[in-house]
């Protein structure tokens, strides 16, 4: 079964962000995991080929900076989580 959660967010403050901020959004993803499976987390964290999960790059809009991204204070975004069960 595909499972799909979309977080909904919404800025407080003004902030720069790299455009590749996927990491942080991945590390987000497991750490929610290891809060309700610490052993399911362990399992997702060892090496594999392939993944049972996907984690989107944050969506909404953003404001150019040079070569950051710029959210301003009020502006909704949204992370969206799929898993494979």
């Amino acid at each position: 079964m595909i499972t799909s959660t979309i977080l909904k967010l919404r800025s407080t403050r003004e902030a720069f962000l790299t455009p590749t901020m996927g990491k942080y959004a991945h590390a987000l993803f497991l750490e929610i995991i290891k809060q309700i499976s610490p052993e399911i987390s362990e399992e997702l964290h060892k090496p594999s080929k392939y993944k049972p999960f996907t984690v989107s790059f944050l969506q909404g809009r953003f404001d150019k900076r040079g070569n950051k991204v710029l959210i301003l204070p009020g502006r909704s975004f949204r992370l969206r989580f799929t898993i494979l069960d």
